[in-house]
């Protein structure tokens, strides 16, 4: 039996979510007038990556059609392969959580993921280059 919980505001390598999304098809690249969406789809993926606090690299597990309003073929998500996804998208979408089987292995996760981010070294710019070289 899978447990699901509600999203819990950081995902980190290994954890699997799932949300609901809308499916658009633009009819002409050119006038990028609003559309009502196609469809909505229910994705399932897995965190490969938190590469930021926005994005994220995953690989989709499944993904099933919820609504299809006109009837034609929508273009799915490849399977297996790691596809960005902004951390808003995911959050439009109800997202909930996969429990993992050993949650206190998560906990451990997560706390080196936060150390790890806490001391991230900042950011080198143009300006902060030519200080350290001169």
């Amino acid at each position: 039996m899978r447990v699901w919980l509600p999203y819990p505001g950081l995902l980190i390598k290994g954890d699997v979510v799932r949300w609901t999304e809308p499916v658009w098809r633009y009819l002409s690249p050119v006038n990028r007038k609003f559309y009502p969406p196609e469809g909505m789809r229910r994705v399932t993926a897995e965190v490969l990556a938190p590469l930021s606090d926005k994005r994220f690299l995953i690989s989709v597990i499944d993904e099933r059609i919820l609504v299809n309003r006109n009837g034609q073929s929508l273009e799915p998500y490849p399977k297996g392969e790691p596809i960005f996804k902004d951390r808003r998208t995911i959050v439009r979408g109800q997202p909930e959580r996969r429990i993992w089987r050993d949650e206190a292995a998560r906990a451990r996760a997560l706390a080196k993921h936060l150390a790890v981010r806490q001391n991230k070294p900042a950011r080198l710019t143009k300006v902060s280059v030519r200080k350290l070289k001169t």
